[in-house]
């Protein structure tokens, strides 16, 4: 068993938890910087304006899927790139 609440593992939450904040702040601000309404987002992506809302009101609280995040990366003409690196090599 991974031992969760160790130093190391703190930190490491610490950091994927920053990088889901950036991620989900640079989307939002890339939609408000090109001034494309939530309604144009609701309608090139299938989800409804209070979606679009919600998430851009309290994007922690709305928990997107990664469906959800494509899908606005996609209508705001943005690419979300990821990689899957292991712990040991994150630190080198």
């Amino acid at each position: 068993m991974i031992p969760l609440a160790d130093d190391r593992h703190v930190e490491i939450a610490m950091r994927l938890t920053q990088t889901r904040r950036r991620m989900l702040n640079d989307l939002i601000g890339l939609r408000k910087h090109q001034r494309i309404l939530q309604s144009e987002i609701a309608e090139a992506t299938g989800l409804t304006a209070a979606e679009v809302a919600a998430f851009e009101d309290d994007p922690e609280l709305a928990d997107p899927t990664f469906d959800f995040l494509l899908r606005y990366a996609h209508a705001i003409g943005a690419v979300v790139e990821m990689k899957v690196v292991p712990r040991w090599a994150a630190d080198a």
